[in-house]
């Protein structure tokens, strides 16, 4: 079934290995495991993977973040799905809002992108 057909529930169990496997090589520093959901093009470019090993050599919480999260919601937009999560951190007090960005490209569910605010 297509992505965009997927209804919130059907995206959210799609979603849930996708962020746990990127939480997983996160805290590891593991960018194989990091990627692992990335399009080739992306999980291949090492200037993006420079750019994330610095950013977990740079803020510790990064990489500590649990693997339970909680769920908050799935915004549609033109071409990619967007899930947000509540994550929180062994570095911090603070909670976390995850956006994992969705796509499909060729029948095949990627993640497309990951911000953390």
């Amino acid at each position: 079934m297509s992505l965009f057909k997927m209804s919130d529930s059907q995206i959210r169990k799609v979603a849930e290995p996708i962020l746990k496997d990127t939480i997983i090589g996160a805290n590891n520093k593991d960018w194989k495991q990091f990627s692992k959901h990335m399009p080739a093009r992306e999980s291949s470019n090492n200037e993006i993977r420079e750019d994330v090993e610095r950013q977990w050599e740079e803020d510790k919480y990064l990489t500590a973040f649990s693997t339970e999260f909680e769920f908050m919601g799935i915004i549609r937009k033109m071409n990619c799905i967007l899930v947000l999560w509540k994550l929180t951190s062994s570095e911090s007090e603070d909670e976390y809002l995850e956006k994992l960005y969705l796509e499909e490209t060729d029948g095949h569910i990627q993640q497309a992108g990951i911000w953390t605010e």
